[in-house]
């Protein structure tokens, strides 16, 4: 749901990248002209992509996250930092280590 308030979330981009910024006042202005983009407006606004990875790092411990990781994305362990993977985990780099010890 758009609120018009910050973000409390951030997006870092760890590789080059390419972007595109829609205001809301042209949102609008597409919704108003083709349904299409009412339906497009409806995705965004409902978007689990982030909402998965919460429910994962609430539910799941830090072996089976770094599993999942490892079975999902494993050219992630050679492209980014440790300390981001960490993060992206949800743990310290300190537990990183101790996770990759008992799984290697």
């Amino acid at each position: 749901m758009m609120m018009k308030q910050p973000s409390k979330n951030s997006i870092e981009a760890m590789e080059n990248s390419k972007f595109a910024t829609i205001s809301l006042k042209d949102i609008h202005k597409l919704m108003g002209i083709h349904p299409c983009f009412s339906m497009l407006n409806a995705l965004i606004a409902n978007l689990t992509i982030s909402t998965n990875h919460i429910v994962t790092l609430k539910t799941k411990s830090p072996d089976k996250r770094y599993k999942e990781l490892l079975s999902k994305n494993p050219d992630w362990i050679n492209r980014f930092p440790q300390m981001q993977i960490a993060s992206y985990l949800g743990i310290t780099p300190e537990t990183l280590s101790r996770v990759r010890a008992r799984i290697i």
